[in-house]
């Protein structure tokens, strides 16, 4: 591998000062360079395959443009579109997006922080934080901004925003009552972390008064293992599947069983995956806005950090609105017969 060309070696060779050729390969607003004398620093630059040096650019002006994002669960983030949303509006600013997974084992929040810091990043978009005012705090110190997909209490100093947990829940719950459901099955992959939208859906079902029987799978052929396919006391009247993969394999092991959707049992989808069209207009689902709220998330962030009025808004605490849709696949529930 030949050496990496230089600011001063494009000089030497194209008889030119270094300060003339960096107002042309970085495009210096104001610079006053001949049109002839740009084309003549442009193709000796591509000719000796010059690129310029994208740290040291930045040490000059000042900032670097890098945002950290923060999450515990790289691959909710990534099937959620969450990651997709916030990495959207860092390609739209011309900023530059860290990915950093608090998820691993016998790791402290505040060793991860710590750790972002030292990278020169700017601002950071945390998916959740355990400790945001702890965070907060010592980001602080480095004038590092954050935003937030967590709900926190209003006198936050971050923008925060979020998906309506709890509306979409109580949606969800009140169409199954309303088709006669009182026994409900929850079934999410093993995730090996604690989920926040579970806990909500627990005290949820609780207050509609529906029974709910919770298992984790952390495979299709698990699923052989759940109770309804080996016997049928105690079925369930409906079934609320998390993650849409996990959801096609699930009716297909029903369908094989000979459990029929929705003549035998009702079936729901939570957390849709965007771009998997699973029956989207037959099947019952529930979905978040992630990748929405890690698009306008990070958009408030960039905001805060590289606009130009002086004056910043007030910090957001914005909800946003899950999207329900009652499809064909939650229907009005059988009375149960013990086999």
């Amino acid at each position: 591998m030949g050496k990496r060309v230089t600011i001063t070696d494009l000089a030497r060779i194209t008889g030119f000062s270094k300060t003339t050729i960096s107002h042309v390969v970085n495009s210096t607003p104001g610079a006053r360079i001949r049109p002839e004398t740009r084309d003549m620093i442009l193709k000796s630059a591509r000719e000796h395959n010059y690129v310029p040096n994208f740290f040291a650019r930045n040490i000059i002006r000042g900032r670097t443009h890098f945002l950290g994002f923060l999450t515990y669960s790289l691959e909710e983030a990534c099937r959620t579109g969450e990651l997709i949303g916030a990495e959207e509006a860092c390609r739209e600013a011309s900023c530059y997006l860290m990915i950093f997974n608090a998820g691993g084992q016998d790791q402290k929040e505040s060793d991860v922080i710590e750790d972002l810091v030292q990278r020169g990043i700017e601002g950071l978009y945390a998916s959740s934080l355990r400790a945001p005012r702890e965070a907060q705090d010592r980001l602080s110190q480095f004038d590092i901004d954050l935003a937030l997909g967590q709900q926190v209490d209003r006198d936050f100093a971050a923008d925060c925003v979020f998906d309506q947990t709890d509306r979409g829940y109580h949606q969800l719950c009140d169409a199954l009552r309303q088709n006669g459901h009182w026994s409900v099955a929850f079934v999410a992959p093993d995730s090996g972390e604690q989920d926040p939208r579970r806990e909500s859906a627990r005290r949820i079902f609780r207050e509609h008064d529906l029974t709910i029987q919770e298992f984790t799978v952390d495979s299709p052929q698990a699923m052989h293992a759940l109770p309804w396919f080996s016997q049928r006391e105690n079925t369930p009247t409906a079934i609320i599947c998390s993650y849409t993969p996990l959801a096609m394999s699930l009716r297909a092991s029903l369908a094989i069983s000979g459990v029929r959707v929705p003549e035998d049992l009702s079936f729901a989808l939570v957390d849709a995956v965007r771009g998997l069209g699973v029956e989207t207009l037959q099947l019952t689902q529930l979905q978040w806005r992630s990748q929405e709220c890690g698009r306008l998330a990070v958009q408030r962030l960039i905001k805060r950090l590289y606009g130009e009025s002086e004056t910043a808004p007030p910090y957001a605490n914005e909800a946003l609105e899950p999207y329900f849709h009652y499809g064909a696949t939650l229907v009005q529930a059988r009375e149960r017969v013990s086999a």
